[in-house]
């Protein structure tokens, strides 16, 4: 393209080159350049394009330019085109160096329109002539205008369009529109004006509505100040740092303009300020944001239609759909989508009472000469944006029944649950469910029963019955249960190996906590606190629905065929299963050919092995003598669990078979193992063929060793929720990790220490036998 040269004498705005179309738009000013920096002041269209994207047309029909100093000169352009920039070049100019300018552009009437808000007449005109701030738009009509649009267009309200000059002083789409009359007062020329935006792309996309904030207080710094730095501060992960929208009102939910000689509003993308001469004047008020597609995106539920529009009007509150739609949506939602069922989207006005992630959305059709003769409310959709958390990986609990349905009522609260059932509860649950203890929806209809649920727990009030006189129907509500999800962080405390015991032939996909407790034994507690399902390849899986019969920590997981993939299950157990688990030696005290069953009872073994097993063992694991797993032998057992121990009847046997003859072992608590224990010994790395901690002589200063504790170096985790397969693990023989029986993987580095049986223990034992036998 050929250089254009033009001479002007520039004043604060230059004269335009290109008249525009009656449909075109204003651009804000840009200055990227510096004429001290380089050979003068240049501000051409492809750097500014490059620069701020999207935020200039590709095709400006105008260009106008100032100096930024707002002083006029008379300077000579060696570009001045809208299709090219400016460029002021330094050596051009007589004894000076070139100003440094700011630019703006008039677009055509496409670009304008691709994200373009409704036309806005805030102001009217009086002696001071015709106000049309962004500001006081943004506070007149919240959501419906972006916080910084690119262009801006003004017309009289005839529709006439209206270019920038000089009585204009604000003429800009970050600030709005001021007409300001002459001096001569008494003949206003300021006609009234309307104005309209155009805003980034982003506005136009799907976006979605935070709950409100309030963190300042009126009465301590001068104001109220409501301001996104601070908030993004002090609520982290719950406001976007670039809201598309903005919105402020009183905490009383009055409106926010408050007209005075003695205060100011201003809000903006910065967020709300009130300021005010007069101490005591600011009201207290509260904001709330309209964030971008890709905010609303990080953590997003499905779309929810849980009510349709009647008489009343449409209703879609969170709490029904916490009920309608268990553990699918986060009992704190932190912002909320609202559309049509066709797709249109909804920003709140004044026939939507409620328009809060916190509380969910409703439409409330209108009187009209006190009748409902026509309803407005369409039929709504919505979908919520939840902290990061809720998608992360979570676990669910148990389900927990504290109250009777007396009294008024069945009161399920979260505060309660945990001061009951301490430690079986996260302290910050991210989804709750509900049902009655028969397992049946938690939905009842009628006018005298009324069910919430929330972050704060269930319940389910008795109401009343008007014959004539108020009437209480005690007892109307049945008795309910609650569980909850939890975060990963809570999850993670004691957790699991991943368990897939089972495939999904036959009957289904099978994966209860029974049978886990045989396949993988001393690897999972007997009272799991909570439970992760997934799929094989790691798909989440979570309740209800009609495909998983169980789905509970304390039973496990059964999908009933039909749908049923291939899952996988683990478990959150209590802190005490992680804290310390030490095995001890196998036991062999039946045989099955003696009384028709092999019974490994822990009573027994208590009083045939004192002092060498725990009274309260925490998991049990049971082999035959030669060394079999229980789980491969096909015998069906009577008994197999921590605290009563093994037992196999030969009766219970298919086909006439006997038992085989089984060894059993146990994993104990901290507080056994910590009786008389050995130092840690680590003498072995994980290289090839793998860790071994074989004893080779009983372990220093102890004089018999009756259990074993194996954790790995570097997190002390337990050996036995690695994952990895162990050789040997018994306190007379030692530790051994082969690396080539981990499938692919290899060996973590493992330290072992020794439960021993001391001294003083074998003399009390000896001292007891002795009372037994002698008269």
């Amino acid at each position: 393209m050929s250089i254009k040269v033009f001479v002007t004498w520039v004043a604060l705005v230059t004269s335009t080159l290109i008249s525009p179309s009656t449909q075109s738009c204003i651009t804000q000013w840009f200055d990227h350049d510096d004429p001290n920096d380089g050979n003068g002041d240049s501000e051409l269209l492809a750097d500014l394009l490059a620069i701020y994207p999207e935020q200039i047309c590709p095709n400006p029909i105008n260009i106008e330019v100032t100096s930024v100093s707002g002083i006029p000169s008379s300077q000579i352009f060696q570009v001045f085109d809208p299709a090219i920039g400016l460029k002021c070049i330094n050596l051009d100019q007589i004894g000076e160096l070139c100003d440094d300018y700011k630019v703006r552009f008039t677009c055509p009437e496409k670009w304008c329109s691709t994200c373009r808000t409704p036309w806005f007449d805030q102001g009217n005109p009086n002696i001071l002539g015709d106000s049309e701030t962004l500001s006081s738009i943004l506070l007149a009509y919240p959501l419906q205008v972006c916080v910084q649009p690119i262009a801006i267009e003004v017309a009289t309200i005839g529709g006439i369009p209206v270019m920038p000059n000089g009585h204009f002083p604000i003429y800009d789409p970050t600030e709005g529109f001021v007409c300001v009359n002459g001096w001569l007062w008494w003949k206003w020329w300021c006609q009234d004006y309307k104005v309209r935006f155009t805003c980034p792309k982003s506005f136009c996309k799907p976006k979605c509505v935070t709950k409100w904030f309030d963190s300042d207080d009126p009465n301590t710094n001068g104001g109220d100040f409501e301001l996104l730095m601070n908030l993004v501060s002090n609520y982290p992960e719950e406001i976007c740092h670039n809201p598309i929208g903005i919105e402020a009102q009183t905490v009383s939910v009055q409106p926010q303009n408050q007209i005075s000689q003695y205060i100011e509003l201003h809000i903006s993308a910065s967020g709300f300020s009130c300021t005010y001469v007069k101490p005591g004047f600011c009201l207290d008020y509260k904001v709330r944001f309209a964030c971008p597609d890709e905010w609303c995106s990080t953590c997003r539920t499905p779309w929810f239609d849980q009510d349709n529009p009647d008489k009343d009007g449409d209703w879609e509150t969170l709490s029904s759909i916490l009920l309608a739609y268990p553990l699918q949506v986060c009992v704190q939602p932190i912002a909320i989508e609202v559309t049509t069922i066709g797709g249109i989207a909804v920003t709140p006005n004044g026939h939507f009472p409620m328009y809060d992630p916190t509380q969910g959305f409703a439409c409330v059709n209108q009187l009209l000469n006190g009748w409902l003769w026509n309803w407005w409310c369409q039929d709504y959709k919505v979908r919520f944006t939840c902290p990061k958390s809720f998608c992360k990986p979570k676990c669910v609990t148990r389900w927990f029944d504290f109250d009777d349905p007396t009294k008024g009522g069945d009161f399920e609260l979260l505060t309660d649950l945990q001061s009951n059932y301490p430690g079986e509860i996260c302290p910050n649950p991210i989804g709750i469910q509900a049902q009655t203890v028969s397992g049946q929806s938690v939905y009842q209809t009628g006018n005298d029963i009324k069910i919430s649920i929330s972050a704060s727990g269930f319940s389910c009030t008795t109401g009343y019955v008007t014959f004539g006189f108020p009437l209480k129907r005690p007892g109307f509500c049945p008795d309910y249960k609650v569980r909850f999800t939890c975060p990963d962080e809570w999850c993670s405390k004691c957790r699991t190996p991943w368990f897939d015991r089972d495939d999904p032939g036959g009957l289904g996909d099978y994966e209860k906590l029974s049978l886990l407790l045989i396949r993988y034994p001393l690897q999972v507690c007997p009272q799991p606190i909570a439970i992760e399902v997934t799929t094989i390849s790691g798909i989440p899986a979570l309740p209800p629905g009609n495909i998983f019969t169980v789905y509970d920590p304390l039973q496990g997981l059964e999908c009933v065929n039909g749908a049923c993939e291939d899952y996988r299950v683990r478990f959150t157990c209590p802190s005490s299963f992680c804290n310390s688990t030490c095995v001890t030696k196998w036991f062999d005290s039946d045989n099955p050919n003696t009384n028709g069953s092999d019974s490994e009872l822990l009573s027994d073994l208590l009083s045939m092995y004192p002092g060498e097993i725990c009274t309260n063992p925490i998991g049990i694991e049971a082999q035959t003598v030669s060394g079999e797993p229980a789980y491969t032998t096909g015998d069906v057992f009577q008994v197999y669990n921590p605290a009563t121990g093994f037992r196999c009847v030969n009766a219970d046997q298919t086909g006439g078979g006997l038992c085989a003859d089984y060894k059993v072992r146990f994993s104990c608590p901290d507080t056994f193992c910590s009786s008389c224990r050995t130092s840690w010994i680590d003498k072995d790395d994980p290289d090839d063929p793998g860790d071994c901690e074989i004893l080779t002589a009983p372990p220093q200063f102890c004089n018999r060793s009756i259990a074993i504790e194996v954790v790995t170096t570097v997190s002390e985790s337990p050996a036995l929720l690695t994952g990895n397969l162990f050789q040997v693990f018994d306190p007379l023989l030692g530790f051994e990790c082969v690396n080539d029986q981990q499938g692919g993987g290899v060996c973590q580095d493992y330290k072992v220490r020794y439960t021993c049986l001391c001294k003083r223990q074998a003399v009390l034992n000896f001292t007891s036998v002795l009372t037994l036998v002698l008269p």
